[in-house]
């Protein structure tokens, strides 16, 4: 892939026609090749909606499953719910907890189904489970780390919704930031390809940490079910 500073200079309102150069015209073809790699790259990341990825949702087997069929419910805040993580991109957390936590509680639960109107609970579920993002729900970078933490309350009712049990699980995580260096020196488009390399490796790590984070405290969820949920869950009414 090669690309000039001719494809990327109009998103800044200019229009530059550059060539490889020596001297003061190849430092200044350099310096154009630089910025344009920081447009593209800012460009990128600010448009983009970055969504989870199923090969990354995996969950422990656990030695035991309750023997209940249950009803996830999520409310359409929780099913469209975002998080900004880099330069105004905001992961779909929301959609990523849809598809993670009915795999993760058919680890600790015999059967599980979702559903998403409260006043239609499906007629074969014993007990309904209601997870929301808690506000500690953030991601972030400093110190050359990126950081995701995701906060989720969790709620077990009987069919008629009287509570059963309730409980907060967070989980983090963390990644150390890969240093982006800019090719500069290899023409005209090194700085644009570049850019482009790096706004994408920034867009799947951001993706990586904060689904990392979320299945953190899903796994966590699974432990306090089969421990201090289990009798509340098992004799409820």
């Amino acid at each position: 892939l090669r690309l000039t500073i001719k494809d990327y200079a109009p998103l800044c309102g200019e229009t530059v026609i550059c060539s490889e150069g020596r001297g003061k015209e190849g430092n200044m073809i350099k310096g154009f090749n630089f910025v344009a790699g920081l447009i593209f790259m800012i460009v990128l990341q600010g448009c983009s909606t970055l969504h989870v990825q199923r090969h990354m949702l995996s969950f422990q087997n656990r030695p035991e499953k309750l023997p209940l069929e249950v009803g996830l419910f999520l409310s359409d805040k929780e099913r469209n719910y975002d998080i900004t993580v880099l330069l105004g991109s905001k992961f779909m957390i929301g959609e990523a907890l849809e598809v993670a936590a009915v795999e993760s509680l058919g680890e600790v639960f015999r059967a599980v189904s979702i559903f998403s109107e409260k006043d239609r609970v499906p007629p074969d579920i014993e007990r309904i489970i209601v997870i929301k993002f808690g506000p500690e729900t953030i991601a972030s970078t400093s110190g050359g780390f990126r950081k995701a933490k995701t906060e989720l309350f969790c709620e077990v009712y009987g069919k008629e919704w009287n509570l059963l049990w309730k409980e907060t699980s967070i989980g983090n995580a963390t990644l150390e930031i890969e240093k982006i260096q800019f090719n500069i020196l290899g023409g005209a488009g090194g700085g644009a390809a570049s850019g482009y390399a790096a706004g994408v490796r920034n867009e799947r790590e951001m993706i990586q940490i904060n689904t990392e984070s979320l299945v953190s405290a899903l796994e966590q969820l699974n432990d306090k079910i089969l421990t201090s949920g289990k009798e509340p869950i098992l004799r409820g009414k």
